[in-house]
């Protein structure tokens, strides 16, 4: 936009002329590592002071941006400014274009201050009403200070027309009433937007760009600005379409513009080695974007454009290999609020960061773009000639400006990048995939390594990949290189590698026998990975423990990734809080975050967390209530190690809480790798996680896992079982074959219904018949079978292998012939004969009977059978279809009977008894008088006295007969008599019965009476009674009487309570009572001491005092007793006194 910088600013352009012979230079190293030294030499001539910066701001970063708003509220429409600093003050000024004025920035001592704004109002009118102005520029000359200022708009009525216009503010920058001068329209200008101003020589030119006739118009203002400028329409050089914005730059002697437009995009144009010649306008593309204003900058090696996209409110940055080719462009988007855009300032400087301005027409303010330097370098800037050496903490390309006589005419810059290596920690891992172990994994363990190297060590190569895989052709040991090519600060990593296959019993089943159709687990010993092939038939080939199906004999080889001596030490937790660090704190009580405890009992150490035992179920774990802080330290060891072997770093994980569950990774030497360790959001799921690491030249690991779980809440988790181990791959095979067994038995076969019928099988080592009914051995290879019916036998053959095979055989029966009305075992006479009688079935049964001799025709349906001893016959019938039934009769004596008579008798005199007589079938009782029947088996007998007695008993089917004698003696029966001593009424409450002539009594009813076993019970009762008295002699004979005791309520009632008594022991009046009361009923009986106590209280009237209280003797003495009872005689209530006497 413009050519000439304002002396006290650094610019980014050479200057227009030479005042002195000054000439900035160092030298220093192209190339260093981070940290090394950069060893600077100024060479330079000439020059009086010196400003070095060493990490000067990167332009090809995105900058930051503010927008600075309506300052003072004086914007309005701004479209472009300017500014200077003079005596240590910056100055900027801006044109709002609607309707038209001039805006006075007052920066103070910074361009980054807060500005105070002046008013310098409508150029005091000198250019119309609405003056509409656009480009603007502040120049010095001979001491004094100008603003050139074009604007107006072509062919509308209310508004100025074009010209040029001079603001004249004196010696003094800050002129509050400058002096305006509108010189008009010269060269032909049409709606003018942008001004730039140059001087060659002693002479002052201008160019205006004129968006309406699409031309540029130079002015020539001569040495100084007291006259109009001469004017020249340079036309639109074939190609300018409404431009907008314009910046010159002298490209190594030869003078170029860049001008951007709305409509052609950018245009170049070349104007040589003066500004002053008709320049060549090349087009240099649209972009696709609008670009309303342009600056460029020299950045060392580099050149840089900056542009506002007016449409889209876009801040772009455009990319020149060289000046005179067409740049490629970055949209950076939409900075600092940009609202219409509309020009873009001169670049400055503040320290190590380079700032510019942005006028924004639709929000009326000014954006401010900030391209921060950085903060790599040992020293940030230096005013010393020679500054010694500097370092830088980052890799990259850094830019060191030596700026000299800054501030003086002769002020001038020099740029020389140098290229910062980084010295990356370079490592790397590797991993052999465990189901094709010439596969290799490989892994830098350095991600921010930009270009690599891999020299695989046989013949192979990649430089795509941090984490290449590469195929080996054969098992063997091959010598890896890892190198980052074109960095000299990172050294080559390389690496013997051995790829094998260690042969080794892994598998834990045999070589095993399966049946046909049958599955098969098979099992190897614990490993972090296992690989089966082939796969065929097998329902998961990456399973510690898959189940296969195969329906042929197969060879199965397993590879397992497996592991040596666990080097960590107490990681099962065994002996506690041992052998380990943390980050986390040790608590036996979870207060909160950050804690841990070592223990098998987790509702002991938190209660809101899951009962979960160990991994193994009976041992400690380390129980975490998780942190939020990323890569905080949860565990860690350090161990010795093997150089350049493999290990394998895993841990089992269980969550304690359903909740975030914690997310943990793997750390070696301060380096996180391997996948996230994620715990499952089921409570109390163990999982195992493992990683491999190669251990390169290290003899030694700090080994870690920690926290990546940022989340507070949840995270509650416990670790168990800890192993860092080296890996190996173990191989081993296991051969299946399978046993198809082949059972055959017998052919199928008729038989007669319950014929016996021998079964056979082969081709196995056991059997097993069923249905197992009429099988004598159903486990036998050859058991007799008698079907009860036609039957299908099915006989299931196991091999010693366990293998089972089945075959059936069919027994088809005949029916035999049924025997009817054959004779039910019998019984006979000694001597005696019996007709055996049977009826078959069938049109000609034939018969046969046996034994013959005792038979009277064995080939009768119906023979005489005479045994001599008890005999079973056997029938024999053979039918139609020749089977035969069998069945037999048993023919037996009839014992001799067992007669019994009823033995001797003893009878009470007047009493009746039954006789008894078993075992005949008639009775004959002698001599008959005093029975009631003496044909009987039980007659009764009455008899008045002693005698004699027998009983004829007969059988009368065999005619057996006894006779049985006994004797019958008879004993006296007790005369009873029952007396009273009278009845009952309400002055006699009791009356005592009396029995004589008998030695034993029984008394009833019971009830009323004190003993019912008495001869003289006393029966105290409350309604008349009849009593019966059983009287029983020594002989045991009874006799009987009846008494009847009246209850009579008349007379006044009487009931009478002792006076006294004397508890002492002698068995005499020991006890004060009422038992004398009869049948009342008490409701109450207390006795009370003189000082009114309860002594004693009862309601049973058999109760009586004994002259205690609380087992301790009471005083002789009077005492108060209270007695309340219902009678016979109505209700009544005694109280009185009676003597304690001692």
């Amino acid at each position: 936009m413009r050519l000439l910088a304002l002396l006290s600013l650094l610019f980014f352009l050479s200057p227009a002329y030479t005042i002195a012979q000054v000439f900035p230079s160092f030298t220093a190293p192209d190339t260093v590592c981070v940290g090394a030294p950069v060893n600077i030499t100024n060479t330079s001539i000439g020059a009086s002071n010196y400003y070095w910066n060493f990490c000067t701001a990167n332009i090809n970063t995105a900058p930051d941006a503010v927008n600075l708003g309506n300052l003072g509220n004086q914007l309005n429409w701004p479209v472009f400014m300017d500014y200077a600093e003079v005596n240590g003050n910056y100055y900027a000024f801006v044109v709002n274009h609607m309707p038209g004025s001039l805006i006075r920035l007052d920066f103070g001592n910074s361009l980054l201050n807060t500005p105070t704004t002046v008013n310098l109002g409508n150029f005091n009118g000198v250019a119309g009403s609405v003056p509409n102005p656009e480009g603007i520029q502040v120049i010095q000359n001979d001491g004094e200070w100008y603003i050139i200022i074009v604007g107006g708009i072509n062919n509308d009525p209310g508004r100025t027309k074009p010209y040029i216009l001079k603001v004249e503010l004196g010696a003094n920058i800050n002129n509050n009433n400058p002096a305006f001068t509108n010189w008009g329209n010269i060269g032909n200008l049409g709606q003018p937007t942008d001004l730039h101003m140059f001087r060659e020589g002693n002479h002052w030119y201008g160019l205006s760009l004129n968006a309406v006739n699409n031309s540029i118009t130079r002015f020539d203002f001569g040495t100084d600005f007291n006259n109009p400028p001469q004017g020249l329409n340079l036309g639109d050089l074939g190609v300018i379409r409404y431009p907008t914005g314009i910046y010159a730059i002298n490209d190594n002697g030869y003078w170029r513009a860049f001008v951007t437009t709305e409509q052609s995009g950018l245009i170049r144009l070349d104007f040589g080695s003066s500004m002053t010649n008709i320049p060549t306008a090349v087009g240099l593309g649209s972009f696709g974007v609008k670009l309303r204003d342009i600056t460029i900058i020299r950045y060392c090696d580099d050149i840089r454009g900056f542009a506002v996209d007016g449409a889209t409110n876009q801040f772009i940055r455009l990319n020149f290999s060289s000046l005179s080719a067409a740049p490629t462009h970055e949209n950076l988007g939409n900075l600092g609020s940009l609202s219409f855009p509309h020009s873009i300032s001169t670049l400055f400087r503040v320290k190590d960061d380079v700032y510019t301005f942005t006028t924004n027409v639709d929000n009326n303010t000014i954006t401010r773009f900030r391209f921060r330097g950085c903060t790599n370098s040992s020293l940030a800037n230096s005013s010393q000639k020679d500054p010694g050496s500097i370092t830088y903490n980052r890799g990259g390309i850094y830019n060191i400006t030596l700026t000299i006589d800054e501030g003086q005419p002769t002020q001038s810059s020099f740029c020389k990048q140098v290229v910062v290596q980084e010295n990356y920690a370079s490592d790397f891992n590797y991993d052999q995939a465990i189901c094709n172990p010439l596969s290799i994994q490989f892994a830098n363990t350095n991600p921010n390594i930009p270009v690599m190297q891999w020299d695989f060590g046989d013949g192979g190569s990649n430089t795509s990949s941090l984490t290449p895989a590469h195929a080996y052709p054969a098992f063997g040991d091959y010598t890896v290189t890892f190198t980052v090519p074109g960095n000299k600060c990172t050294a080559p990593v390389s690496k013997t590698i051995s790829i094998n296959v260690t042969p080794e019993d892994v598998i834990l089943t045999p070589d095993t026998v399966v049946c046909a159709g049958a599955s098969k687990r098979l099992r190897t010993s614990a490993a972090l990975e296992v690989c089966w092939s082939p796969t065929d038939y097998l329902d998961d080939p990456t399973s510690h423990n898959p189940v296969t199906r195969t329906p042929h004999d197969i060879t199965y080889y397993a590879i397992t990734k497996s592991t040596g001596t666990n080097l960590i030490t107490n990681g099962d937790f065994s002996s506690g809080n041992n052998g380990f660090s943390s980050q986390y704190t040790y608590s036996s009580t979870s207060n909160g975050e950050g804690f841990y405890y070592i223990s098998g009992n987790v509702p002991a150490w938190h209660g809101g967390l899951a009962g979960c035992s160990d991994h193994t179920g009976n041992g400690n774990m380390m129980m975490v209530n998780g942190a939020a802080v990323a890569n905080q330290v949860v565990w860690s060891q350090t161990v010795t190690v093997q150089p350049n072997t493999n290990y394998a770093f895993s841990t089992w994980i269980a969550s304690l809480h359903s909740s975030n569950p914690a997310q943990l990774q793997f750390s070696i030497n301060g380096r996180n790798l391997g996948n996230m360790i994620q715990a499952s959001s089921a409570t109390c799921r163990w999982d195992q996680f493992y990683t491999t690491w190669n251990s390169g030249n290290s003899t030694t690991a700090t080994i870690s896992i920690v926290n990546q779980n940022l989340i507070l809440a949840g995270n509650d988790f416990a670790l168990d079982d800890i192993s860092f181990a080296p890996v190996l791959l173990l191989r081993d095979q296991v051969s299946i074959k399978i046993e198809t067994p082949v059972v055959t038995t017998g052919n199928d076969t008729l038989v007669c219904q319950d014929f016996p019928v021998p079964l056979r099988a082969t081709g196995a080592a056991t059997y097993s018949w069923s249905p197992v009914t009429g099988i004598r051995d159903p486990l036998s290879a050859n058991p007799i079978v008698i079907p009860p019916q036609t039957t299908e036998y099915t006989v299931t053959g196991t091999t010693v292998n366990g293998c089972v095979a089945q075959d059936k055989i069919l027994i088809s029966t005949i029916n035999k012939p049924a025997i009817h009305q054959l004779t039910a075992d019998t019984l006979i006479c000694l001597q005696g004969s019996v007709e055996l009688r049977a009826a078959a079935s069938g049109t000609a049964p034939i018969y046969q009977w046996q034994p013959d001799p005792t038979l009277s025709n064995t080939g009768i349906p119906n023979p005489i059978a005479t045994p001599s001893v008890p005999t079973r016959y056997y029938l024999e019938v053979t039918g139609d279809n020749g089977c035969i039934n069998r069945d037999s009769v048993l023919v037996d004596f009839l014992p001799y009977p067992e007669f019994k008579g009823p033995g001797n008798q003893v009878i009470c005199s007047g009493y009746e008894k039954v006789l008894s007589a078993s075992g005949g079938d008639s009775y004959t009782w002698t001599p008959g008088q005093y029975l009631d029947d003496h044909t009987i088996a039980s007659p009764a007998i009455t008899p008045f006295s002693a005698g004699n007695y027998s009983v004829y008993i007969r059988d009368n089917t065999c005619g057996f007969d006894s006779t049985i004698f006994f004797s019958v003696r008879v004993n006296p029966t007790p005369l009873v008599t029952a007396m009273k001593s009278g009845d009952i009424n309400c002055v006699t409450h009791r009356s005592r019965l009396v029995a004589v002539g008998a030695a034993n009594y029984l008394w009833t009813p019971a009830l009323g009476l004190d003993s019912a076993r008495s001869a003289t019970p006393i029966a105290a009762i409350d309604k008349t009674t009849e009593f019966i008295v059983q009287g029983t002699n020594q002989f045991g004979c009874a006799g009987y009487d009846t008494i009847v005791v009246a209850v009579k309520v008349e007379e006044e009632p009487v009931f009478r309570v002792p006076n006294a008594f004397t508890p002492n022991g002698d068995g005499k009046n020991d006890c004060f009572g009422i038992r004398q009361w009869g049948a009342a009923e008490i409701r109450e009986f207390t006795v009370f001491n003189r000082y009114g106590q309860r002594l004693f209280t009862s309601n049973n009237v058999g109760k009586c005092w004994d002259g205690t209280f609380k087992n301790t003797p009471q005083p002789g003495g009077q005492y108060v007793y209270v007695i309340k009872a219902g009678t016979v005689c109505g209700e009544i209530t005694r109280t009185g006194v009676f003597y304690l006497i001692r």
